[in-house]
């Protein structure tokens, strides 16, 4: 079994509504990815899954966060952006080419900052 990590990042606005600080005023980050992928073998060259696959998957995915306003995003319709429904969102996006590659997506790992970080993976009770 090999795990696969592959990182990205993107700059993206936000507000969190409801927030009892400044984060329910419009602000930026600049979010930090890590999506780990779970592989049960390699392939005939010896790959568990191809780096520059994985970054092809995830580019776009990435692309449609870059330089957005996440609260007028209709994937965050009546949710506010928080890393948590970030990472989900990421996760939910990420996971049916992942199947399709033989291969489980493990967690998407996403930072708001260099010192905070949320994880989501499923469970056996999703």
């Amino acid at each position: 079994m090999y795990k696969v990590k592959v990182t990205s990042s993107f700059s993206a606005a936000h507000s969190l509504e409801g927030y009892p600080g400044d984060c329910c005023n419009l602000h930026g980050h600049n979010w930090r990815l890590m999506v780990t992928i779970l592989c049960p073998s390699q392939d005939e060259i010896g790959m568990a899954i191809d780096f520059r696959k994985v970054k092809q998957i995830l580019n776009p995915i990435v692309t449609d966060l870059d330089h957005k306003h996440l609260n007028s995003l209709d994937c965050f319709n009546g949710k506010n952006p928080t890393s948590e429904e970030l990472a989900k969102y990421i996760y939910n996006r990420l996971e049916p080419y992942c199947i399709e590659l033989n291969c489980k997506l493990l967690e998407t790992e996403i930072w708001e900052s260099e010192n905070a970080s949320i994880v989501y993976y499923k469970d056996s009770l999703d």
